[in-house]
């Protein structure tokens, strides 16, 4: 395997071994011999968590929670772990953000993973911190831009 492969699919997987194995498994199977330039495919929960995210900075509605909160059902109902969903979506979230928000963020992610640990339904938790961040970024477009919509 090339050395600029291997050091792609290292970063890709976050230097997990185990998804690193599948990460260069997958690509043996999609071209073999390897190449430098070999496209990496990313394992559908991932894209399906930063397709979320993306959505969740699009609108922000009743009826967009509504939208995330069946993707939150189907992720967790495929048996991706919510701690993983949850950082995930912050890790999608704080690359779209503004800096100036970006630590409102990160606090009112870790006060819902927290309760997320503690409580029983994790769905809540997620759902509360989606919420809580539309109802943050909200604000931030409406003081920015200053512009508010009915």
């Amino acid at each position: 395997m090339p050395t600029d492969l291997a050091k792609r699919i290292a970063v890709a997987s976050d230097r997990n071994l185990r998804r690193s194995l599948l990460l260069a498994e997958v690509a043996r199977a999609q071209h073999y011999p390897y190449s430098c330039e070999q496209t990496l495919l990313l394992p559908d929960w991932q894209n399906f968590v930063a397709d979320t995210a993306s959505r969740i900075l699009g609108e922000q509605s009743p009826r967009r929670v509504l939208e995330i909160r069946g993707r939150l059902y189907e992720l967790l109902a495929h048996c991706v772990p919510p701690d993983v969903v949850f950082r995930g979506l912050l890790d999608s979230l704080l690359s779209s953000c503004d800096s100036t928000i970006k630590y409102e963020l990160v606090n009112l992610a870790a006060t819902h993973e927290h309760r997320m640990h503690l409580g029983q339904k994790p769905i809540f938790h997620l759902e509360a911190f989606i919420i809580g961040f539309m109802a943050m970024y909200k604000r931030f477009i409406e003081d920015t831009l200053g512009v508010s919509e009915i």
